[in-house]
């Protein structure tokens, strides 16, 4: 009777396999995740905010004069209020879309890396092999998170601060405007 042929897989041969796998799934899911942001943004290109506000404009201003006709100074109160507005929107719009951009970017990254950290630690030799590399992977994985969320609040800070800078220069000029009829 033949001997009967063993194989014995190395742990590295059973795990790579898997790695392979969850990679791809990884990367369908992140095919799938870009083809649905194209798709908002394509909706988004075809929305022209521009034009958009200048017509609501427009119309604003023949609305203003045609209800309070010989009351220029209160039709160009509601345009300035109006432009605030519009400008503060067009400052949070950016923002909250330059801050998704960041977060898909980093959670990409993340991703990555994280694959690239499993296939690393199932090569060790050693459990203390392993568990050193944890640890460093670990120190590094904090550093970055810290950093991204340092970026990602200045993001958000900036964004703040560009959306309300329209508001609080319209309310602004509004008091002045009323202080110089008071006094």
């Amino acid at each position: 009777m033949p001997a009967k042929k063993t194989t014995t897989k190395k742990p590295a041969d059973q795990i790579d396999p898997a790695i392979a796998l969850g990679q791809e799934t990884v990367e369908q899911v992140f095919k799938a995740g870009e083809k649905v942001m194209e798709a908002g943004q394509k909706v988004i290109e075809k929305l022209d905010t521009e034009k958009t506000i200048k017509v609501a404009r427009e119309q604003l201003e023949t609305v203003g004069k045609t209800i309070f006709p010989g009351q220029e100074k209160l039709t160009a109160f509601g345009l300035a209020s109006f432009d605030a507005y519009a400008s503060a929107f067009q400052a949070f719009s950016k923002g909250t879309e330059q801050l998704g951009a960041e977060v898909a970017a980093f959670t990409v990254r993340s991703m990555e890396a994280s694959i690239e950290n499993s296939r690393t630690v199932m090569s060790c030799k050693s459990i203390n092999e392993a568990f050193d590399l944890r640890n460093e992977m670990a120190r590094s994985t904090v550093d970055t998170m810290v950093a991204e969320g340092a970026k990602l609040t200045e993001i958000s800070l900036k964004t703040a601060n560009e959306s309300w800078t329209p508001l609080q220069n319209h309310a602004r000029q509004a008091f002045d405007t009323l202080g110089a009829r008071n006094a």
